[in-house]
């Protein structure tokens, strides 16, 4: 999942503002990242949720006195759902409310789960800049590109530069500014730099009204998917014609990642 379909999912599970934790219950060991789930139930046990909300993939939980993070990674789900919920094959770990009601959270492939932080300041120096923070400017993006050499589709992937976006997003914000994923960042003057600025907005914005992207696995408050797979511009359209100037899309690699592209408008 890349950052509309996390904040789908932190937008879905908000009805548990207001409640406290009654206990957390960890089936996946491995579920919790950066603390043992004895202690991670010791530490959220009774503490009241004030929020939650997306910063760059995580779904943040806020409570009393620490940040509960969840990342989904690849098969990661997280909805709210009563006793018989808990059954659910691939179930990871959950927790238990006060109203009655639980946090769920499955994972086939047992790659996501929970973290626990006093601040978000002490991850800042392997996130960077969120695409919804007001200092994420076309300013910044146009000197950040100028000081690296890479190729933008790399740049872009780097979480440390900006943080949310993935393969899929990529692509299509590089076909929205007509910009070869090959292109050195140094070679991106300051207009195309504000056209890729408003491009990627665009594209999250758009994205995040229609759900999110489900390809394979990706759901939301139980089993409702995302539909933004009808939007795609030229994601996973190889073969198929353009829908702005009807060339043939085309998959490379770039980056090390499968990419699509039109040859014609992304010079």
């Amino acid at each position: 999942p890349e950052l509309p379909e996390v904040q789908t999912v932190a937008d879905s599970v908000k009805g548990i503002i207001g409640n406290k934790i009654a206990n957390f219950v960890s089936i996946w060991n491995n579920s919790c990242k950066n603390i043992d789930p004895t202690n991670f139930d010791r530490a959220v046990c009774n503490q009241k949720i004030i929020d939650v909300y997306r910063r760059w993939k995580f779904i943040v939980i806020k409570i009393e006195s620490l940040h509960i993070l969840c990342h989904l990674r690849m098969t990661g789900k997280l909805y709210i759902g009563d006793s018989s919920k808990l059954d659910k094959e691939h179930l990871s770990s959950y927790f238990k409310l006060d109203n009655g009601t639980y946090l769920i959270y499955n994972d086939i492939r047992k790659f996501g789960g929970f973290y626990l932080y006093k601040n978000l300041s002490e991850l800042s120096d392997s996130y960077g800049m969120d695409p919804y923070d007001t200092d994420f400017t076309s300013t910044w993006l146009f000197e950040r590109l100028n000081s690296s050499k890479r190729m933008i589709k790399a740049f872009l992937f780097d979480q440390s530069i900006l943080a949310g976006l993935g393969n899929i997003y990529i692509d299509e914000v590089l076909w929205e500014s007509k910009i070869d994923p090959r292109t050195h960042t140094n070679l991106v003057d300051k207009s195309k730099a504000n056209v890729l600025h408003k491009a990627i907005l665009k594209t999250l914005n758009n994205s995040i009204k229609h759900h999110g992207t489900t390809i394979d696995n990706f759901s939301f408050d139980l089993f409702k998917t995302g539909s933004y797979k009808n939007q795609l511009k030229v994601y996973m359209r190889d073969n198929k014609t353009c829908k702005r100037c009807l060339c043939i899309i085309t998959k490379i690699r770039v980056a090390g990642r499968g990419t699509y592209i039109c040859n014609k408008c992304q010079k």
